[in-house]
């Protein structure tokens, strides 16, 4: 009985140490992706400021011109901005994923070492008893 009561409490210890280091992984993996979103989002915003609000012609046009000595074609603000920021949004939206099934794995992982814990508690206080 002792020798199954020591190697309980080693167990415990353990599934302490590894749940201590998927929960940094988990911190870090939630912090990196929070700051991608945020990171992200901010890009988003100057993109469609830039396409969809037309600041960017300000900035564009605002330059002094000068005739150059070949004459090429007109020059016309991206039109095709919507793949680029379609992508972002898209990354945006995984990033969001990895974070959400990440929480819920966190969770369940964290229930299935309180309930692992609970249960070796109970064998060695059983164990204690006879």
């Amino acid at each position: 009985a002792k020798k199954q009561i020591a190697q309980t409490q080693h167990e415990i210890k353990q599934a302490s140490q590894d749940r201590e280091s998927e929960n940094a992984e988990f911190q870090t993996l939630v912090a990196d992706q929070r700051a991608t979103q945020s990171i992200l989002n901010k890009a988003l915003t100057k993109l469609k400021d830039f396409y969809h609000k037309k600041i960017g012609n300000k900035v564009v046009f605002a330059q002094v011109v000068q005739t150059p000595p070949v004459q090429f074609n007109v020059y016309r603000a991206n039109e095709g901005s919507s793949p680029v920021i379609g992508l972002i949004e898209q990354i945006m939206e995984d990033s969001k994923a990895l974070e959400s099934a990440a929480t819920s794995g966190e969770a369940k992982a964290q229930a299935d070492y309180e309930k692992f814990v609970k249960d070796g508690n109970t064998l060695i206080k059983d164990l204690n008893a006879q």
